[in-house]
């Protein structure tokens, strides 16, 4: 928010200097005038460096908790396996298992990185620009800024809530495939002892 602000007061000020040299009545110290001109684009480049080295601070930082939370899913998942029945380990359920928690684990991270780094700072960020906007008295700019974004969330939703059917066709069919697969080779003596490895492959 800040370095646009900043080009807007070394625009001005460049357009005031020019309007000074313009009018033949006013006869200004040369310094004097150009000194805004110098702060306002020093300030620019500052804020500018500024928000490059926060915007990689909090990129590390998002990583940390991303990671972090994937630890601690991960920890919790397999502890809850260890917890559950003797039958249900005696089924074998490997593949299943296998790409139920890999995909629990990446599912953590995207929530994480979707909802508290993504949508939230963007909601936070409107606000303040719209409030920035009706502040320096251009309100139809805060509103139409408000309802650009509130537009595009309502299509992403839109198209999110209609893709998920064919992304959860997809994950059924991949857990499918995946459990299979594992079974087969886990379980690779007694296939292969029974003579039943162009089955398990077609």
């Amino acid at each position: 928010i800040l370095p646009p602000l900043a080009i807007k007061y070394a625009v001005d000020a460049v357009a005031s200097n020019t309007a000074a040299h313009s009018d033949s009545s006013v006869d200004d110290d040369e310094g004097a005038q150009v000194q805004p001109i110098v702060r306002a684009i020093l300030a620019f480049f500052l804020l500018k460096l500024l928000s490059l080295i926060l915007s990689s601070l909090v990129t590390v930082t998002q990583r940390m908790v991303s990671l972090d939370a994937e630890r601690r899913f991960s920890i919790a998942a397999f502890a809850h396996l260890h917890h559950l029945s003797l039958s249900y380990h005696l089924e074998k359920h490997i593949g299943e298992i296998t790409l139920i928690m890999n995909r629990g684990t990446d599912s953590i991270s995207s929530l994480i990185d979707a909802l508290l780094f993504s949508l939230l700072p963007t909601l936070f960020e409107t606000l303040i620009v719209s409030a920035v906007f009706w502040k320096l008295g251009t309100p139809e700019i805060a509103v139409s800024t408000l309802a650009s974004v509130a537009l595009y969330f309502g299509y992403t939703y839109k198209v999110t809530a209609t893709r998920v059917k064919y992304r959860r066709a997809v994950i059924n069919a991949n857990d499918a495939v995946g459990q299979k697969e594992t079974e087969t080779l886990v379980h690779y003596e007694t296939v292969a002892m029974f003579g039943r490895t162009d089955d398990e492959i077609l």
